[in-house]
Formats: structure tokens, C-alpha cells, sequence
């Protein structure tokens, strides 16, 4: 399963418009430096992408501001790491409307104008081109097919595709394959600005569940949460009901945290889940 992404909003404070330029400001607390004791004060701190043109920078920092960090850390200092997931997240916009080549230049820190500069090449869009399925395949690839949403001739989607390769995973994880491989391999045509796609499938072996552990980090007792889960040692691997299980064990409103987890047993055909709860 693709691991959960935490959304931290931005504060997004208003738009100055420059030449060329759309700068969104984004409002951080910033510690002043100087021959007195450090204070703090409200400064705007501007990013501002160049060479964009197919999107202005308002829209794209608009489709990400959910899940951008402070890019300043307590001393001040741009914070690197955050500035890393910023160029990650402006990448992901593009990679996710046709522009699969783009590339994110070096961002520079002026100081004068309290501004980072985030250069842009966006190259050109790309649309699918062909799609096929696979492999080890459960019924013919017309089936799989109609699984899917990606269809020749759209705009070139990562997360689309992304999407689509964990809708096949799961198809064959809720036959029991608990280590299917779904991998997904790319023909680019820079002359027709087309991409073929080819989801390849290796289901491996069928698994049952040799065990389901309870970590029982709270105050509920083992009884009651056992009651809530929905799969059993002996029980086909189901990819679905493990889902059901964290929501379920979720729903009893008494845990700060769910964490479902799955590990080899003593088999390739034997899986171990692992149910672990812990108190508000």
C-alpha cells in the first residue's frame, strides 16, 4: 500500500504580481539577528518560480499549499529539507499535468528581496499513448483494462498511473497474492510527445495468514479489539480486509493511533499481520 502522506497547511498570506513573475507570499515568524537579543518580527517570505509558462506560480502553489512545510526553521535559516519537499511538490504538479521531462534548477535565497528563486523548464506536454497489461494475469488483459482509468490519448498522469498500478496490486492482494509485483515501464517518444505505457504483472504465490498479532498499547482490552478485526490465521490473504481492520479497529473512537503491518512467515505462502493500537 502507498504510505499516507501527513497534509501541514501553509500560510498563505496574499499574491503581489511582478514582471513575468506571480509570487505567492507565504508569512513566517523570522528571528532577527543583530547586536541586541534576538527578537521576533512578521516578515513575508516570497517564492517565486521563473521560467514557467504553461501555469503561473499562484496556481501551482495553490494545488500544493496543503501539503507544503514552513520553509523557515526557529533560527530563521531557510529550512533545506523543507525546500527540498517544496521543489519535490512542484515537480509532482507537473509530472501530474502532461509534463513528464520537466526539470526544477537550484533554488537561490535573495536576501534582498527576501525571496526564493525557483527556476523552471518545463518542457514539452506529453499525452499517452498505448496502454497494455501483462504478465501473470487472472483472466485476459481486456479485464484489466477496464480495472484501470488511464486510456490513450489522455494527458500523462503520474499519479493517475500510480493509482492505477496500486488498483491492480490490490485486484491480485484480494486473491490472495500478498506479494504481487505490479511495475509499471515507460516508451517515450519526444517526437510525437507520446508515452507508451505497460503494467506488468507477477502475482508469485498464494498466501493465507499464518498468524494476527495484537500489539496492545492502551487501556482497551484484547477481547474488544480482536472482535473488530476482520481476518484470521488460516484465512486467504485479503488485502481489502486488512483495510476493513484498521478502519473498524479505528471506529471504536478509543486509540490515538492504528498501524496495520504485514511480514513473511515461515513461508512464502504464509503471511504474519500485525495490528498495533495505542491510546488517545
Amino acid at each position: 500500500m502507498t504510505p499516507a502522506v501527513t497534509p501541514r497547511l501553509a500560510y498563505v498570506a496574499g499574491i503581489v504580481v511582478a514582471t513575468c513573475v506571480v509570487a505567492v507570499i507565504i508569512w513566517e515568524t523570522i528571528g532577527v539577528v543583530g547586536d541586541a537579543a534576538p527578537t521576533t518580527e512578521t516578515r513575508p517570505l516570497a517564492i517565486e518560480l521563473v521560467g514557467n509558462r504553461a501555469f503561473s506560480t499562484a496556481e501551482i502553489r495553490a494545488d500544493v499549499a496543503h501539503l507544503e512545510s514552513p520553509l523557515l526553521d526557529g533560527s530563521g535559516a531557510v529550512d533545506d529539507e523543507s525546500l527540498q519537499r517544496e521543489v519535490l511538490l512542484i515537480s509532482s504538479f507537473y509530472w501530474d499535468h502532461g509534463y513528464a521531462n520537466v526539470k526544477i534548477g537550484t533554488p537561490r535565497f535573495e536576501r534582498s528581496r527576501n525571496t526564493i528563486v525557483i527556476p523552471v523548464d518545463e518542457g514539452p506536454s506529453f499525452t499517452i499513448d498505448t496502454v497494455t497489461v501483462k504478465g501473470q494475469l487472472i483472466g485476459d488483459e481486456h479485464r484489466h483494462l477496464a480495472m484501470i482509468h488511464i486510456r490513450p490519448g489522455e494527458r500523462f498522469s503520474r499519479k493517475m498511473i500510480a493509482d492505477d498500478r496500486e488498483t491492480l496490486a490490490t485486484f491480485y492482494e484480494d486473491q490472495a497474492y500478498a506479494y504481487a509485483d505490479v511495475r509499471v515501464t515507460t516508451q517515450l517518444d519526444l517526437a510525437r510527445r507520446t508515452i507508451g505505457l505497460a503494467f506488468e504483472i507477477d502475482h508469485g504465490v498464494p498466501a493465507s495468514f499464518e498468524r494476527v498479532d495484537l500489539i496492545n498499547n492502551s487501556r482497551t482490552s484484547d477481547d474488544t479489539i480482536r472482535r473488530a478485526i476482520a481476518v484470521a490465521a488460516g484465512q486467504p490473504y485479503n488485502a481489502t480486509r486488512l483495510d476493513e481492520t484498521r478502519r473498524r479497529v479505528a471506529a471504536l473512537g478509543r486509540f490515538h493511533d492504528v498501524a496495520v503491518s504485514i511480514r513473511h512467515g515461515s513461508t512464502d505462502a504464509l503471511v504474519v499481520a500485525t495490528i498495533e493500537v495505542s491510546d488517545e
